[in-house]
């Protein structure tokens, strides 16, 4: 066991590491030993992978920013050969996945050492992380609240200690609606940024992203450099950075162009935490030397965009039924999936090719009226959410009828995540603050499309002007007595 394993970050573990100070096999029995701890009141482990994790860690290891640091694989999407991948599915608890994806690729290659996956929603269309395979999963600040989703097994692992960071997708607020409800940094990447290949060239036309959620920024910036980069055939492609991420972090920022906002894109009020937390950020951005405005986005139809979003992860659904079918050999049963999952399918098996190209081109239409609305500035701030983290079982999966589902999802979700999904833009969420309850409050740090640089850097400014690395919720790590006996 690793003494104050907690108060590092990911760099800060790899670099212990670097000094031969600790061993990653050391590392790896110490983040073992706290997640299984964690695990048993949170409930965020989906699939253990412990020996894999150990064989890793006991093998020569390249250098490098994160290599031999401990890392939770996200239970959905990413694909990890040998190991199962579950989905959050019952239909899909003992599913091995056959190939790694590009991602995995690059992190064994960098030395970041898989030993578990995180719990997610089932098949990551949820901002709260319910299953029926796996139960509820925990938010450590209050475990009568949800974490989010869909990364939410990852992020209640992170903000409880158990790791410094975790693999996260993003395709309606994924990344960022947990980092904010636990009180971490979640950047969702800009569209291309970092690819989905080989084997699928984009998730839902575009408007999903992979990343991670961690507690620094700098361990942000030390996993796009890990991770950033297109394959032969990816459709988005931003341009080049001049320097590392990491690096950039030590560069000065320039004189800033920014725009601020706290108006709902739906007919609900933001809620009064969400809107100090951005009037607070803009005065320490008037502090720190840049040009602050009040703006409005009003040219971006939120509503419209989110019945698109609706239409083609509905279409989504349909597919995943029909691939199901295939896996179990006859048509899956009401035991396989959630009640929102066969509605949702059976919905839009109805859809019409020509009505799934009107949704497609929305999304297109719809990037292009967010890019427009956010153009005079070079950043725009808003509020991560619009209400508190929720009660677990506010909008389940199983329990709530398909519609309902979706209009509170709409309403109460994803107002300030999906409008740059839809615009493909960069957006990071940190912590602002703790509400008068007692829970995190996040800003939406949104950039240019390419632009993930000065993102991460006005974001590493926050966390020097006010900084949250000393704030830890009611339920995390216990520190071994190393006291003399």
């Amino acid at each position: 066991m690793i003494q104050g394993y907690g108060d590092y970050d990911g760099v800060g573990l790899a670099q212990l590491i670097a000094k031969r100070e600790v061993s990653p096999l050391e590392l790896m029995e110490t983040a073992i030993v706290h997640t299984t701890a964690m695990d048993k009141e949170l409930n965020f482990l989906a699939v253990e992978c412990f020996d894999l994790g150990r064989k890793a860690a006991a093998q020569a290891l390249p250098t490098g920013p994160l290599a031999g640091v401990p890392y939770l694989l996200k239970d959905t999407f990413t694909s990890w050969a040998g190991t199962i991948t579950t989905n959050g599915c019952n239909l899909y608890r003992n599913f091995v996945s056959p190939s790694d994806t590009e991602t995995v690729r690059k992190a064994k290659v960098a030395g970041l050492l898989m030993f578990a996956k995180s719990t997610t929603p089932e098949f990551g269309w949820a901002l709260a992380t319910e299953t029926l395979l796996h139960g509820d999963t925990l938010n450590p600040w209050d475990k009568t609240k949800t974490p989010g989703g869909s990364t939410g097994g990852g992020a209640a692992a992170v903000a409880a200690g158990g790791v410094p960071f975790a693999n996260a997708s993003d395709g309606g607020g994924s990344i960022r609606i947990p980092a904010a409800y636990c009180g971490l940094v979640g950047h969702k990447p800009s569209r291309g940024r970092i690819t989905w290949g080989p084997d699928v060239a984009e998730v839902c036309s575009g408007v999903a992203t992979e990343g991670v959620v961690s507690r620094t920024v700098r361990d942000q910036a030390a996993y796009l450099d890990i991770m950033h980069g297109q394959l032969p055939g990816d459709r988005d492609l931003p341009p080049p950075v001049d320097e590392t991420f990491q690096r950039s972090l030590n560069s000065p920022l320039r004189k800033l162009r920014i725009g601020f906002t706290t108006e709902s894109f739906s007919h609900v009020a933001t809620y009064e935490a969400g809107i100090s937390g951005v009037q607070r950020a803009a005065k320490l951005c008037t502090e720190m030397g840049h040009l602050v405005e009040e703006a409005s986005l009003g040219g971006f139809d939120y509503i419209k965009a989110y019945s698109h979003i609706r239409g083609i992860f509905g279409m989504g659904h349909y597919a995943t039924l029909c691939r199901a079918a295939v896996l179990k050999g006859c048509e899956p049963s009401g035991d396989d999936f959630t009640r929102f999952m066969f509605e949702s399918a059976r919905d839009s098996a109805r859809m019409t090719g020509f009505e799934y190209a009107q949704h497609v081109e929305g999304i297109r239409q719809g990037a292009r009226q967010m890019e427009l609305a956010c153009l005079p500035f070079d950043i725009v701030l808003t509020p991560m959410s619009i209400i508190a983290p929720p009660a677990i079982g506010h909008n389940h999966m199983h329990h709530t009828e398909l519609n309902q589902y979706h209009d509170t999802l709409r309403d109460y979700g994803m107002v300030f995540s999906v409008p740059f999904n839809v615009g493909g833009q960069p957006a990071c969420s940190i912590p602002i603050g703790i509400d008068q309850n007692g829970l995190p409050v996040g800003l939406q740090i949104v950039g240019k499309w390419g632009d993930d640089v000065t993102v991460l850097q006005l974001a590493a400014e926050f966390e020097r002007a006010a900084p949250w690395s000393h704030l830890r919720p009611p339920t995390w790590i216990k520190e071994p007595d190393y006291s003399p006996r």
